[in-house]
């Protein structure tokens, strides 16, 4: 014969569920942002790092959850581009903020990172990348001028940071997500 079981004052207990939940949620979210905090100064740190020539496309990165950006709300962009690419950069921000608040809407915590400069992808990706200074023209019609690479940058920055820190940004979320007493 199955014994039977009451539960005293289930409401107070469902509601500090509850609550543990909502904090787990938000400590998971804290721990996510130190992820991405750990890839971004490895990036920086590590080889292959972001390519520099301006730095623009180092400028735009961000790093943006539901609530706030939390890296790269106003960057200084430099030379002719730098109007269209804080322009550029805006909106970007704004679109990605906006699909990160639908995910939360939904009960997802949502972290999104990333570059905003619109040649990034092809910079990560170009693997024919010289590392050995030479003229360039760029940016503006017929401007040539010398340019040289940043020591250690190179294609796949991006991708190599996220492979190479992977159990520290996994440690990180584990870390703030526990059950706190």
């Amino acid at each position: 014969m199955a014994g039977i079981t009451t539960l005293r004052n289930g409401k107070v207990v469902l509601a500090n569920l509850n609550r543990e939940i909502m904090a787990m949620q938000n400590r998971t979210l804290r721990g996510m942002i130190m992820g991405a905090a750990i890839i971004r100064k490895d990036m920086e740190k590590t080889p292959p790092k972001t390519p520099v020539d301006y730095g623009n496309l180092k400028a735009s990165f961000f790093t943006v959850t539901a609530r706030s950006v939390n890296y790269g709300k106003s960057p200084n962009f430099k030379g002719e581009v730098a109007g269209k690419m804080a322009m550029d950069h805006t909106l970007a921000i704004g679109e990605i903020q906006g699909k990160t608040k639908a995910k939360s809407k939904a009960g997802m915590q949502i972290l999104m990172l990333g570059y905003s400069a619109n040649y990034a992808l092809y910079v990560h990706e170009y693997l024919g990348l010289p590392d050995t200074p030479r003229w360039r023209y760029g940016p503006g019609p017929g401007k040539k001028r010398w340019y040289k690479p940043r020591p250690g940058a190179g294609p796949k920055w991006f991708e190599e940071s996220f492979k190479r820190n992977e159990a520290n940004v996994i440690q990180a979320i584990r870390l703030n997500a526990r059950i706190k007493n």
